[in-house]
């Protein structure tokens, strides 16, 4: 049972390392969105991601949901297999919500901006009075993609936060369990 729970661990370890690539690979593209203000092919890069990071984190809450089953069921111990499964399906839940809702709300930095942006060019006499605007609107945009990125991160480290508490437990339910006896041949 021993080598079983240390493949499963592994197996674990390895989807996180998935999911921590996938985090990675969000921030480099959040940063290059705050470079390119007007290019949508990062944004929509970012939105590709955040799918992968959904199966990503689908695949790994399979993972570690089948391994929750196999190790409860060893132990006979449905009811907490089923509130670990509980468990995670609210960190899920939890972070599929919060990711949806920063990437919504990080477009609408571009659309707000840009509409204000409209209606300032409107009342433009000049050229200066264009290039005024251009400014405050690339340092509207600076300031939105901050805020949004702060929040992904904080997304980010309340996951993993919660994931580490979420093993926690389960590694302490499986040392308090009680040994099932071996099978006789």
């Amino acid at each position: 049972m021993n080598q079983m729970m240390l493949l499963q661990m592994g197996e674990f370890v390895k989807a996180a390392a998935s999911v921590r690539e996938t985090v990675n690979a969000n921030t480099k593209i959040m940063a290059a969105i705050s470079q390119e203000f007007w290019n949508v092919r990062p944004f929509a890069e970012l939105g590709r991601t955040f799918l992968e990071a959904g199966d990503e984190l689908r695949k790994l809450t399979e993972t570690i949901l089948n391994s929750a089953v196999q190790l409860q069921l060893c132990s006979i111990d449905v009811k907490a297999a089923a509130g670990a499964i509980s468990d995670l399906d609210a960190i899920r839940t939890d972070v599929i919500a919060r990711l949806a809702r920063n990437q919504t709300d990080t477009l609408n930095v571009f659309m707000e901006t840009g509409a204000n942006s409209l209606e300032k060019l409107k009342l433009a006499k000049g050229v200066n009075d264009v290039a005024a605007i251009q400014m405050h609107l690339f340092s509207d945009i600076q300031v939105g993609l901050k805020e949004k990125m702060i929040e992904f991160l904080g997304i980010c480290e309340a996951t993993s936060t919660a994931i580490k508490a979420f093993n926690e437990r389960c590694i302490d339910r499986i040392i308090e369990a009680p040994q099932v006896p071996a099978l006789a041949d």
